[in-house]
């Protein structure tokens, strides 16, 4: 699927990180070695991407060894001329939910955008420097200029931010991207699920044909790209 993606010009990003780990591992290879960027180059993508999860509550240890394989990682990405995606995740621990009461909604909006930044800097000191960052929906305008603001300080002027889905409704993915699009800096969405997982389901399960899979999901992206595209220009 990939290969025939590529070859009627549709922009890929792929990723490289195995799936199902608190810490960033590769699916291919590992980091002792360039085995996983010759799997990169077999495929070609325009974008390689790493889903990350980070906190500063984290464990010290195991953030220090996440710094160091996305810093070697984003350096072989580098020199060979590709463009480095970083998918970043702030999963909230038990303290910090407990300081909003256990309230997901404020803890996205009053405490996941300071951690957010403060991730960022913390990454870029340690040399891991993505031309994009995936970023979850913020609540706030001011949140989604502070993170434009941490990625693109130090002559970091280039790095551009994008909204991720999270699997999230309609109605919260509507807010975000109403945000997010008009600060300078964010430059579109990255949004998955959301669009195709609901569709996809009903034709495997019997519900729909391939004709109105298609057609449903591409009214949830066009309604999604809509939406970015009026907040943008309003």
């Amino acid at each position: 699927m990939a290969e025939k993606a590529l070859a009627v010009g549709i922009d890929l990003a792929m990723p490289i990180e195995a799936s199902g780990h608190d810490f960033f591992v590769l699916e291919y290879g590992d980091f002792t070695s360039t085995d996983w960027f010759s799997h990169v180059e077999t495929f070609n993508p325009a974008q390689v991407k790493v889903l990350v999860r980070d906190n500063p509550a984290f464990d010290e240890a195991d953030r220090e060894a996440q710094f160091r394989h996305l810093a070697a990682v984003g350096q072989v990405l580098r020199e060979s001329g590709r463009v480095f995606l970083i998918e970043l995740l702030i999963p909230a621990t038990e303290s910090q939910l407990a300081s909003v009461d256990q309230d997901a909604l404020r803890y996205d909006r009053d405490v996941r955008p300071d951690l957010t930044t403060q991730v960022i800097s913390e990454l870029q000191h340690a040399h891991v420097e993505p031309d994009i960052w995936k970023i979850e929906g913020l609540e706030t305008r001011e949140a989604a200029e502070s993170i434009v603001a941490a990625a693109r300080q130090d002559a970091r002027a280039s790095v551009t931010c994008i909204v991720l889905g999270r699997d999230a409704p309609e109605e919260r993915l509507d807010h975000w991207l109403s945000v997010a699009a008009p600060v300078d800096g964010f430059r579109g969405f990255a949004i998955g699920r959301s669009i195709w997982e609901q569709p996809l389901t009903d034709h495997l399960t019997g519900l729909n044909g391939p004709h109105d899979l298609v057609d449903r999901v591409a009214t949830n992206f066009t309604h999604f790209a809509a939406a970015y595209q009026a907040a943008a220009s309003a």
